[in-house]
């Protein structure tokens, strides 16, 4: 029998401004998406995860996300 490999779990994406983490795995879709970052306004592509109201972005799937955008 082969041995099965578990799934690595993302890291968190811990809030700077209040301290809080969000769990980023069992999300309910993600992928990669383009968005246009703040300061320079060029196009970045990113991986978007979608849990609950909350989209979470990361520079790889494997990364702990960097952002968050609350669609509540």
């Amino acid at each position: 029998m082969l041995p099965t490999m578990s799934r690595l779990s993302r890291p968190p994406y811990i809030d700077a401004a209040t301290g809080v983490a969000y769990d980023t795995d069992k999300a309910e879709f993600e992928g990669y998406l383009t968005k246009q970052s703040m300061w320079l306004r060029d196009w970045r592509r990113r991986y978007f995860i979608l849990k609950g109201s909350r989209l979470f972005f990361a520079k790889t799937p494997h990364e702990a996300p960097h952002g968050m955008i609350d669609l509540s």
